[in-house]
């Protein structure tokens, strides 16, 4: 990783010292939102936890955006699974709009949880000031997915993260195999 990445005193941040840093904190609400600056190295990140219920107000929204890297996670994980209309719709809107990457999190926690981390922290290194996770189900994932492509700008980046698109990889992977383009 380059001089950009997201350090701690030990080396670049893991996405696993990341979670139990967030948890420990508090930061991960049941409902409505949480908003806190994290302070490292090489960043100052404004982090923002959205679960269904309330959100935050302009101002804090406002104050998030102006951190030079600002991340916003999505909880729609839970069982039964929230649709898009049970958060807050300004913040939900202000999240999707504002983005330079969108990651649609469609596997149980904690599959593909590594994947999802490395790639947030690449789009970071690589120039991105504004990533949003939607945490979502298999149940939901179409809602999330239509939402996110009627409110994202064109230049955002959307990446799924999901069963789903590991049984697409593999199917892709097997035809390029038949067609030589694999060893």
């Amino acid at each position: 990783m380059s001089g950009q990445s997201l350090h701690h005193p030990e080396g670049i941040y893991q996405p696993s010292d990341y979670a139990l840093a967030a948890a420990a904190a508090g930061l991960i609400p049941e409902s409505g939102a949480s908003f806190a600056t994290l302070s490292g190295e090489a960043r100052t990140i404004g982090q923002v936890f959205l679960a269904p219920g309330g959100g935050l107000s302009k101002y804090q929204r406002q104050l998030a955006q102006h951190h030079s890297c600002c991340t916003v996670a999505i909880r729609a994980d839970r069982t039964p699974a929230p649709a898009p209309a049970a958060f807050h719709r300004a913040t939900l809107r202000w999240a999707i709009q504002n983005a330079d990457r969108v990651m649609i999190w469609s596997a149980a926690f904690p599959n593909l949880a590594d994947d999802v981390a490395e790639y947030g922290i690449a789009a970071v290194n690589g120039g991105a000031r504004f990533l949003t996770t939607i945490e979502c189900s298999s149940e939901n994932v179409e809602d999330w997915n239509a939402l996110v492509e009627r409110l994202r700008r064109p230049a955002t980046v959307v990446e799924v993260f999901g069963p789903c698109v590991a049984a697409d990889d593999a199917r892709i992977a097997e035809f390029k195999k038949i067609l030589g383009l694999l060893d």
